[in-house]
């Protein structure tokens, strides 16, 4: 089973990992202007950041289907994970190694929540993403 320890003793990459690290390594070989507009490639102390969030998420996050964000690479040189269902929103940028901002929006329940957070701030990443996928 995914995420536990093999003869080694190391717990291989879940599924989900194994997917965000695949998106991951792809955008960390987008060059200057990939978007055909001027964008700066993905500075990779962010994408690092990014790999330490997600790994730092709780098994049973990983293993609902639901939690599985988009990556988005930003034209200034960041990434933005992102959830969409319907009007139903969670994206969470990750501004520098050190920050991360989010935006919790839900316009029909009346949510419309904006913050900046150290990117070490795991207890509110599990909380926004528990908030989307409904835990």
């Amino acid at each position: 089973m995914a995420g536990e320890p093999d003869d080694s003793g190391y717990a291989p990459l879940s599924k989900f990992d194994l997917a965000i690290n695949n998106l991951l390594d792809k955008i960390a070989t987008l060059e200057r202007n990939w978007d055909a507009q001027g964008a700066y490639p993905v500075n990779p102390l962010i994408i690092e950041t990014a790999r330490e969030l997600i790994s730092s998420l709780p098994h049973r996050l990983k293993n609902n289907t639901n939690a599985m964000p988009a990556v988005v690479p930003m034209r200034k040189g960041n990434l933005q994970f992102e959830w969409h269902d319907g009007q139903r929103t969670l994206e969470i940028e990750i501004e520098t190694p050190s920050t991360i901002h989010f935006l919790r929006f839900h316009p029909e329940a009346g949510i419309e929540e904006e913050d900046i957070r150290a990117a070490t701030d795991t207890n509110t990443l599990v909380r926004l993403i528990q908030w989307f996928v409904g835990e």
